[in-house]
C-alpha cells in the first residue's frame, strides 16, 4: 500500500504523488471504496524511463500487508502535562548543555538520496548527465573539501564568524567542471566522493570530496587532471579547484555572492569549528567530515582486499568482489569510537583535575579522556584512564553521565561524565603522578581560579593564545570539555 500525497485535481478527483517515484514515473492515482482500481497512466515520458502502474487498495479492503486489528483496543491514557515552569526549565537546561557538532533537526533518513543516485547510476543513457538529476541533487547544498587541504568556508562580515561555503548544483559544476560532476554522480572518478549528509530546512546537504589538484599540477600532471576538464576552457587556462571556487561570481537577485575572494578559506574543520556561527552548520560540517574520513579509510575490503565503492549515498561502502565467497562481508558501515571524557573533582568538590598535552597551544588545560577498551564499560573507562594518566583513584560509585557529543576527528563519540576522586592521603589533595608518555602536565585547579578564566579559548591546534591565556585557558565551545568545566565552575558548593 502506498500513501498518496500531493494536490488533488478537482475535475478528475485524481491525486498526483509528489515523491521521487512520481517525478520519475508521473502517474495519476485514483481512490475508490470497496474495490481495487488500477492507476491511469500519464502520457508524459522522461527519456527512456519505463512507465509503471501502481495498484492502490482502499482503506476498507482487506490487505495481506496490514496486520489484523487488535481484539481489544489499547486503553487511552491522558498524558501527563508539565507546568510552564517545568517546560521552561527543561528548555533552558537543554540549551545550556547543547553540545557543538550536533543538531537534532538534521534528518538522516537517506532513502530518497539513495534512490536518486541509484537511478542515475542505473540509467542506460548518461549523455545528459549531470543535467538530468533529481530534486535531492538539483536543489541541494554542497560542502566541498579537498584532499589534504580542508573544507571551504567563508567570513562574510569580516568579523571572524565563519560560515560553511555551500555551493549550489550549478556552482558545483562551474567549480569542478562538467566531466568531474558526471564522474561524481556515476562514482567513476578515483579519489572523489559524493556523500549525502542529511536534510534540514527542506534542503539536502551533500559532502563533495575531491583530490588535491594543486599537488597534481606541481607534479606536472596538469593536463591530465580530470577535475580541471571543463567545457570552453583550454588546458592552458585551467585553474585549481581552489582558484575556481574563489573566482565564482554568480549573482542572485542582483547581489554578488562573493564580494571579496579573500574571505574564502580552505581549512580543516578542527581549525575553524569554534568560529562557526550556527550550530546547524557545525552539525553538517561534522557529519560531512566524519563520512569523508570513513570513506578515505575503507577504500579496500578488509576481508578479501578488493576495492570498495560508495553505497547508500555515502552511508556504506560495498565490496566489488562478488566472488569472494561467504568469507567476504560485502559491505562495511561507519564505525564510531566511544571515548569517555570526565571531569574529576576533589573529595571536597572545590578542585578539578585538568591536564594538557605537549603539542597543545600554550596554557590550554582540559579534562582527562580516553577510549573505551574491549569488554569495558564507559564508567570503568573513566576510572582506568584517570588512574593511568594521573595516578588519582576515582570512586566508581560517583561516576555520573552528563552529556555526549559527536567528535568527528576522525569518528569519535565523546561521552561526558562527572566523578569524584578518592582521598588516598591523610591531608591535602590526592597525589598526582603524571604519565609523561601521554600528558605534559596535570594539576588541581580551584573553582574560583577557573571561574575567572573560562572566557576565550579554542579547540584549534593553531590557536594563538593571549598573554593571559598562555598561563591558563580551557578549550573553546566546540569541545564537550568546556561544558563540563564551565558547568562545575559556575556551581555553588
Amino acid at each position: 500500500e502506498t500513501t498518496v500525497n500531493g494536490p488533488q485535481n478537482k475535475r478528475t478527483g485524481m491525486v498526483r504523488r509528489s515523491s521521487f517515484w512520481t517525478r520519475k514515473f508521473p502517474f495519476l492515482f485514483t481512490k475508490t471504496t470497496g474495490r481495487t482500481t488500477m492507476a491511469t497512466m500519464s502520457r508524459n515520458k522522461i527519456g527512456r524511463l519505463p512507465m509503471l502502474c501502481l495498484v492502490l487498495a482502499s482503506a476498507d479492503v482487506a490487505s495481506p500487508f496490514r496486520p489484523p486489528a487488535a481484539a481489544t483496543p489499547p486503553r487511552w491514557r491522558r498524558p501527563t502535562r508539565l507546568s510552564s515552569e517545568a517546560v521552561a526549565g527543561i528548555t533552558s537546561s537543554s540549551a545550556a548543555l547543547s553540545p557543538w557538532y550536533a543538531d537534532p533537526e538534521l534528518c538522516r533518513d537517506r532513502f530518497a538520496a539513495t534512490e536518486a543516485l541509484s537511478w542515475i547510476q542505473r540509467s542506460e543513457d548518461d549523455s545528459g548527465l549531470p543535467w538530468i538529476v533529481d530534486d535531492e541533487l538539483a536543489d541541494g547544498r554542497f560542502l566541498l573539501s579537498v584532499e589534504g587541504r580542508g573544507t571551504f568556508a567563508m567570513d562574510e562580515e569580516g568579523d571572524g564568524a565563519i560560515t560553511p561555503l555551500y555551493l549550489s548544483y550549478g556552482e558545483l559544476i562551474k567549480a569542478l567542471g562538467h566531466d568531474a560532476v558526471k564522474g561524481l554522480l556515476l562514482d567513476t572518478t578515483a579519489g572523489s566522493l559524493l556523500l549525502w549528509v542529511g536534510k534540514a530546512g527542506g534542503l539536502d546537504y551533500w559532502a563533495v570530496h575531491v583530490p588535491d589538484d594543486a599537488a597534481a599540477e606541481e607534479d606536472g600532471e596538469k593536463g591530465d587532471n580530470t577535475w580541471m576538464a571543463s567545457g570552453g576552457q583550454s588546458k592552458g587556462d585551467l585553474r585549481t579547484v581552489e582558484e575556481r571556487v574563489r573566482r565564482l561570481r554568480l549573482r542572485t537577485d542582483a547581489d554578488a555572492r562573493f564580494d571579496d575572494i579573500q574571505t574564502i578559506s580552505l581549512t580543516p574543520l578542527r581549525e575553524f569549528g569554534d568560529a562557526l556561527s550556527q550550530p546547524s552548520d557545525a552539525a553538517v560540517c561534522a557529519a560531512a567530515n566524519g563520512l569523508v574520513e570513513f570513506h578515505r579509510a575503507h577504500r579496500f575490503c578488509g576481508t578479501c582486499g578488493a576495492p570498495t565503492v560508495v553505497a547508500r549515498a555515502g552511508g556504506a561502502r560495498r565490496c566489488t568482489d562478488r566472488d569472494g565467497g561467504a568469507a567476504c562481508r560485502g559491505s562495511v558501515y561507519p564505525r564510531i569510537d566511544a571515548a569517555a571524557i570526565m571531569l574529576v573533582t576533589s573529595p571536597c568538590g572545590e578542585y578539578a583535575l585538568l591536564g594538557r598535552k605537549s603539542f597543545w597551544p600554550a596554557g590550554r588545560y582540559s579534562t582527562l579522556s580516553g577510549f573505551a577498551e574491549v569488554g569495558e564499560t564507559l564508567e570503568g573507562c573513566c576510572v582506568r584512564e584517570t588512574a593511568e594518566e594521573s595516578g588519582v583513584a576515582v570512586d566508581p560509585t560517583t561516576v555520573a553521565f552528563v552529556l555526549s557529543q559527536p567528535w568527528p576527528f576522525p569518528r569519535s563519540l565523546m561521552i561526558g561524565f562527572r566523578a569524584t576522586a578518592v582521598q588516598t592521603n591523610t591531608e591535602g589533595l590526592p597525589k598526582i603522578v603524571v604519565q609523561e608518555d601521554e600528558m605534559e602536565s596535570i594539576k588541581w585547579f580551584h573553582r574560583d581560579y577557573v571561574r575567572t578564566r573560562i572566557g576565550g579559548g579554542s579547540t584549534a591546534m593553531t590557536y594563538e593564545p593571549t598573554k593571559e591565556e598562555r598561563e591558563f585557558h580551557i578549550p573553546g565551545k566546540a569541545s564537550l570539555a568546556r561544558i563540563l568545566i564551565a558547568q562545575w565552575a559556575n556551581e555553588t558548593n
